[in-house]
Order: C-alpha cells, then structure tokens, then sequence
C-alpha cells in the first residue's frame, strides 16, 4: 500500500498553507513594522530631549531664548519658526534644513482623510535628518505661558514638534495628500515646552478611554510608555 501523497493531497495541502499565509504574513510584517517604529519613536524622542538640554546649556532656557528673537514671535512669520526649530536642532546630529515653508503639509489618519497639520495659513520650519526622518517645527505665540497648543489642553506650550519617521520631507510632499504619512501610526506630535519635551497625550496617561481614539495626535504617550501600536488594531484599550 503506497503512503505517498497523491498530487490532489498535494495541492490541497499547498492551498491551505497558502491561505494560513496569506492570513498571517500581512500582519506579522504589520507587526514588525510597528515594532520598528516604535523603536525609532522612542530613540527619536531621546535625541531631541539630549537635544533640548545641550541647548537649555548653550543658549539658556527657551522662554528667555524666544523672548530674544529680534522681532515679536509670530506664527505666519517663518523666519520665527525657523529661530524656534534652530534651537532644537544645533545639537541634533545628523541634521539637514529644509528652507521649504509651507502651510499645507497633509497627512492622513486610519480612513486615508487628508488632515491639515497647520491651519490658517499658518508656516512652519522643517529639518531633515540623516536616518531619513523629519522634523516639522511650529512655534505658537504668548512665549511658552499659555496652554495654547493644537490637540491637547492644558499643556502650557511653547511650540509644536510633529516628526515624520518614514521619510525626508521633500518640495513635491507640500500640498499634496500622502496616504503612507499617517498620524499615529508614522507621524507624532511633541509639544515643546518650557520644562521639556512632552510627548502628545501625556495628560491622559492614566486615563480611561485611551486619547488617541479621539485625537490621533495623541498617541505618542501611548506609543513610548507601552511599547506598541495595538489601538491600531484594537478599539477598546485603556490605560
């Protein structure tokens, strides 16, 4: 009696390992994506915190430092966002300026929305980074004394960080809808302020339910304390 497969057997065997991995692959590559992104994420907002502190050494803190600037800080004033991400950045290795300003930088969120970054008609200063991220710089009015900053109240902020892991910014990116650049998922947001760098949704860690299901802004907390990105994929988590 032959205990061979016969080629039916075969093919059938061969059909259902397709399947199991056409199911299972997609998301173990998800997976290790978001691992490495997180990874990033959080060697990122190392860098910029060491960043912040050489600075904090060098040029003083940043209120006194803002309140130096020539002329008043201004939001629809590119030169002051620039002045404000220069002082971030001198001590930021591996760092390329981009002279681009522009006030219609999109990214997407989940359902592949365009969402403004910077409303208004507002600029901003963008740098490039040698490991192919990018960081946008948005600094806000009233010189770090008021909670002032876009997607999260109560946070007393100088200006706005939004990095972009994925890839440097570049003119064509500007005005255009990028369906790979997707807050929360690749995108984050910093808030600058004058004790430190916080990350987004930090006034809600501890809360219940998770912020970033409302404001996708708000998921860099999450991201750096728990390591994951599972509300990309789960709806109910809390802290």
């Amino acid at each position: 009696m032959s205990t061979a497969f016969t080629l039916a057997e075969t093919l059938i065997t061969l059909g259902i390992i397709g399947i199991v991995a056409a199911l299972t692959i997609p998301n173990m590559i998800a997976k290790v994506s978001e691992k490495r992104d997180s990874v990033r994420l959080k060697k990122v907002y190392a860098s910029l915190t060491q960043a912040y502190k050489l600075s904090q050494e060098e040029f003083g803190d940043i209120k006194p430092y803002l309140e130096g600037y020539g002329d008043k800080i201004d939001w629809y004033d590119n030169a002051s966002h620039e002045y404000f991400g220069d002082y971030f950045m001198h001590f930021y290795n591996g760092v390329q300026r981009n002279k681009k300003y522009s006030s219609s930088w999109k990214t997407s969120w989940k359902n592949g929305a365009s969402i403004y970054h910077v409303s208004d008609s507002a600029s901003f200063a963008i740098y490039n980074t040698l490991d192919g991220a990018a960081f946008i710089f948005r600094v806000l009015p009233n010189y770090c004394t008021s909670a002032f900053g876009s997607f999260e109240s109560g946070v007393s902020t100088c200006g706005e960080i939004f990095v972009d892991l994925h890839s440097p910014l570049k003119t064509t990116d500007f005005g255009t809808a990028n369906t790979n650049r997707v807050v929360g998922k690749n995108v984050f947001l910093f808030h600058a302020t004058a004790e430190g760098i916080v990350p987004a949704g930090t006034s809600n860690v501890g809360k219940s339910p998770l912020s970033c299901y409302t404001s996708a802004y708000s998921c860099a907390a999450w991201v750096l304390k728990q390591d994951n990105m599972n509300y990309l994929h789960k709806t109910n988590l809390g802290w």
